[in-house]
């Protein structure tokens, strides 16, 4: 539709659009504007646009941009041509055919005029905004005009259309201005299902708008929605903005509602009534009956009352809470819903979305996400920079996540999505949970935790657990791993020179003019340096120079290009110190890393950054060397001190940089070891060298004539004692962390006397956790890999079960199958000795899996024992003869006729009801429905069987 065809449809609706008694709607409007209430927009109702000319209408829609303008030329053209006025007014549209959720926005709303729903959770303060920017060449005065768009950035001419000159300015003076708001739009709490993440997107309100709503409203809102590709994203993907056209208020705040004279005087007279209350009550959801004093006690709530403050400055507030408490189906819901749809600010919500909030953890709890193991508090802080956060209510507020984590459902370990992160004040008492592997976790009393109850998923508040009771943990987890270049640990270093890259840097530098649009002049602009830099000395092989991080950074992300792109052959942050780098954050990295956390010694060294092991195997200190040589070119020499630990050390302000980032930082570090995000999100076998240097510095094999032997790490740091115990179930491996308080001793160690500033951490692996750690980490280490190997023959001889890795709650259910089948407990169990489970006793894990063998091997319906009713167990005597049953009369006048209490086999009562069948129908169809009760029986049994089996096979952890 062409632009002057839109304007005539426009002004021929806007003058001839009548109501139902023949006045011209849009005519009277712009009346008022101009006397009564005067604003700067029109609003417009699309309903009536469309009636009047749907071609134009769905114009609107489709081409909002184009047709928005033409409105407001044709109501220009009215006021010139109807009112003599020559001015400027918004045409604003409300009541589109369509309403959306913001979670309901897609690729297919682009460019068009849409109507969106929601709550508004933040909003800005009032900027200007340059509608209409005048740029004047500062050598030859020209003025150019740049019309520009609030959802994109600056539209500036690239050099004076005059002169040719780049020495262009802004002026401020002849610019034209309007004010401009951003705000977040967020679907409505109780637009969402259970646990349904909110979606959130930013509008922009320009000119007469600002100002007009506030966090907290409900509104509806029409307007364009636009994309923009924002500057740290590498990939094609863009963002949405909203730009308003208009904004429609859903609810108001008591204090924005309009009282006329007739209102106030009825509420005088309502107030003098002496049974004013009962008619409050009676009118607050009419259609309940009943429940007069809770209907009470909300009406006071939604009054309120008035704030005082005592003698002896004890303040009183006015509001009250109302908690209702019941039985399913007594209308509690609707007489929320009814609050809601009352009161002005009311926010109706259920399920999963609001009971979530008051189930926390403390902020230094460890949680295991697609970015590895990491505190829960850091997780949640970075997520909330990131995305903002929702104030829920006063001190509790969310924001959406998008990872996943190892969750415990139906005795499985299995990946869940994660769809919102907490952050609300602690309340004042908190529980703190220790299991005898040594994890703990600090929670609120009313946080959950998964335990096993008489064969029963079961969680319970943590207020309510007990010493010795037991609680489901993983016994392994599974983190995806992401390889990461060592160049990413240095993008920090501005300074750092890159050496080696300069084709790519070519490559680079082509990409991102070509992407941009934009010269290698201009492009040296954006990087801040000369164009010297770019069209000679970071891409001429014969060139000196290179370039240096901070450029190579802004580049690749000018190019939108990764770092796996750049192979360096070497970096340099001094003069003529070169070091070379591998590509990536690999397994002999990781194992160099493991070896100075354990035996290591970063410190600084006049100018430099010294990095020493001291370890006094020959062996240990070799492979140090040779790993130094190998992954950064540089020499380790060897030093010798008299009464001292021999060592070998180099200098390097970059390998040094490196490992701080995974967890390793400047000395005194003992107590200050950690290890990093980064350490815990690399692959399995990156992260198990990293563990097998530590152990080979720090661990220890422990063999025992009595008592168990194991495996032993020992260190100063809490941080790296956790987290490690974290990492090693990435393996399968539980490992038993236990403090030793040490702070304060006093030692002698070779004729010194030594205090220990800190208390000591032992992780220490027993039974088949060491098989585990043999095979997936095990030791380098010549004297600790030949006393693993003998560790290893002990154990593989040795049948001792453990105390330690064992299933509760299990003696209930192994009772009922054994009766069921009639075993004994030496069928059962092999001995007397593991019955103790049927009387409340834990059972190992090992020795529930070997009884679950049993079972299934010696469990079988043809020795069920059955006890029939005593009246049909005589007749059976009656009707049938011992020799028919291949048995002689003792045995079955002991079974049959024998007045006492007595249980017959499954199969031969099967035999039995064939032969009753042609003697006493009666009798056989008795003697069928209880045989096919025990089928059905055992068809649960078997259930209980299965369920069993796998829990003993399960990934977790009591």
């Amino acid at each position: 539709m062409e632009k002057e065809e839109m304007i005539k449809g426009f002004i021929e609706f806007l003058r001839n659009y009548a109501d139902s008694k023949g006045n011209k709607v849009y005519i009277s409007k712009i009346n008022d504007l101009l006397t009564v209430t005067p604003k700067k927009s029109l609003d417009i109702d699309w309903s009536h646009l469309n009636a009047f000319n749907p071609p134009l209408a769905q114009e609107l829609i489709e081409n909002p941009e184009e047709v928005l303008l033409a409105a407001e030329d044709a109501i220009r053209t009215i006021l010139l041509e109807d009112f003599d006025e020559e001015m400027a007014l918004h045409a604003r549209f409300y009541s589109l055919p369509q309403t959306l959720l913001v979670k309901e926005l897609g690729a297919e709303h682009i460019n068009r005029l849409i109507q969106v729903e929601g709550i508004i959770t933040r909003i800005s303060e009032v900027k200007p905004f340059v509608q209409k920017a005048v740029f004047v060449c500062k050598d030859c005065g020209n003025e150019m005009i740049r019309l520009q768009k609030p959802y994109s950035s600056m539209v500036k001419p690239p050099r004076c259309e005059n002169c040719g000159s780049r020495n262009l300015d802004i002026n401020v003076e002849k610019s034209s201005f309007i004010n401009l708001q951003t705000f977040r739009l967020q679907d409505r709490p109780e637009s969402l299902k259970g646990g349904q993440m909110p979606r959130f997107v930013d509008a922009i309100l320009l000119d007469d708008l600002v100002d007009i709503a506030l966090p907290g409203d409900r509104v509806i809102i029409t307007g364009i929605l636009r994309i923009i590709m924002e500057s740290k994203e590498k990939r094609p993907i863009f963002k949405k903005i909203l730009e308003v056209n208009h904004i429609d208020h859903i609810s108001k705040d008591v204090e924005d509602l309009d009282i006329s004279p007739e209102d106030e005087q009825r509420i005088r007279e309502l107030a003098k009534r002496p049974d004013v209350i009962d008619a409050i009550v009676d009118s607050i959801a009419p259609a309940i009956y009943g429940l007069r004093k809770e209907k009470l006690g909300i009406a006071l709530a939604l009054f309120g009352g008035v704030h005082r403050q005592l003698p002896d400055g004890t303040k009183l507030r006015g509001e009250s809470h109302v908690l209702l408490v019941g039985d399913p189906g007594v209308a509690k819901s609707q007489l929320l819903r009814y609050v809601a749809n009352l009161a002005p600010r009311a926010i109706y919500t259920s399920g999963k979305s609001s009971s979530a909030a008051g189930l926390c953890v403390a902020p230094d709890s460890l949680i295991v996400t697609d970015s590895g193991g990491v505190e829960i508090g850091e997780l949640t802080e970075r997520w909330m920079k990131e995305v903002g956060s929702l104030e829920y209510t006063e001190g509790i507020e969310y924001a959406p996540i998008f990872e996943s984590t190892p969750s415990a459902k139906d005795g499985k370990i299995k990946e869940t999505p994660m769809s919102r992160v907490w952050k609300l004040k602690a309340p004042k008492h908190l529980v703190k949970i220790k299991t005898v592997t040594g994890k703990e976790l600090t929670l609120t009393p009313e946080t959950k935790l998964l335990t096993l109850e008489n064969g029963e998923w079961e969680w319970r508040e943590a207020k309510e657990l007990k010493p010795g009771d037991y609680v489901a943990t993983a016994r392994r987890v599974k983190v995806k791993g992401k390889k990461i270049t060592t160049l990413e640990l240095l993008e920090d270093l501005d300074d750092l020179v890159i050496c080696g890259i300069k084709d790519k840097v070519r490559e680079l530098i082509e990409r991102a003019c070509m992407d941009l649009g934009i010269t290698k002049r201009e492009l040296a602009k954006k990087l801040g340096v000369s164009e010297d830099e770019v069209y000679y000395r970071w891409i001429n092989p014969k060139a000196r120079g290179n370039i240096r991080m901070k450029h190579l950074r802004t580049l690749l992300e000018l190019a939108e290009a990764s770092w796996d792109e750049i192979t360096p052959e070497c970096v340099s942050l001094q003069a003529g110190h070169m070091v070379k780098l591998p590509k990536y954050v690999d397994k002999k990295l990781a194992y160099f890393a493991g070896l100075v956390a354990g035996d290591g010694d970063v410190s600084k060294a006049g100018w430099g950054i010294s990095i020493r092991f001291s370890n006094s195997s020959d062996d240990m200190r070799r492979t140090f060397m040779e790993l130094v040589e190998e992954l950064f070119g540089l020499k380790a020499g060897e030093i010798h001190q008299n009464g001292r630990v021999p060592a070998v050390r180099f200098h390097s302000k970059v390998v040094a940089h490196i490992l701080s980032k995974l967890g390793v930082p400047q000395s005194p570090k003992s107590h200050r070891i950690d290890m990093s995000e980064i350490l815990m999100n690399l692959p399995d076998e990156v992260l198990s060298a990293f563990i097998k240097g530590l152990f080979d510095c720090d661990g220890t094999v422990v063999i025992r004539k009595n008592g168990s032997s194991y495996v032993e790490l020992d260190t100063t740091s809490e941080k790296l004692a956790r987290k490690l115990q974290l990492a090693m179930l990435r393996f399968g491996i539980v490992a038993h962390l236990r403090k030793r308080k040490r702070k304060g001793q006093r030692s002698e160690i070779n004729g010194k006397t030594i205090i220990s500033h800190h208390d000591r951490w032992e992780l220490k692996l027993y039974g088949e956790n060491v098989l585990k750690f043999t095979s997936l980490i095990g030791f380098s280490h010549p004297e600790k890999a030949r006393k693993l190997d003998e560790l290893i023959k002990i154990l593989e001889r040795s049948k001792r079960d453990t105390n330690i890795d064992v299933v509760p709650g299990t003696g209930e259910i192994l009772k009922e199958i054994r009766g069921f089948y009639g075993l004994s407990l030496e069928d059962a169990y092999g001995s007397t000795f593991r019955s103790a489970v049927e009387k409340g006793e834990p059972i190992s894990r090992r020795a529930l899996q070997t009884v679950i063998e049993r079972l299934k091997d010696k469990a079988t319906i043809s020795a069920v024992p059955v006890e029939l009713p005593e009246d049909l167990r005589q007749r059976i005597g009656e009707l049938v003869k011992p020799e028919e049953c291949g048995m002689g009369y003792k045995q079955f006048y002991e079974l049959f006729k024998r007045k006492r209490r007595r249980t017959i086999p499954y199969t031969l009562l099967v035999d039995i009801a064939k032969m009753l069948k042609d003697k006493d129908n009666k009798a056989y169809n008795e003697l069928v429905w209880l045989l096919s009760e025990i089928i059905e029986k055992e068809e649960k049994i078997k259930g209980k069987l299965t369920f069993l089996e796998e829990l003993a096979y399960s990934e977790i952890l009591w």
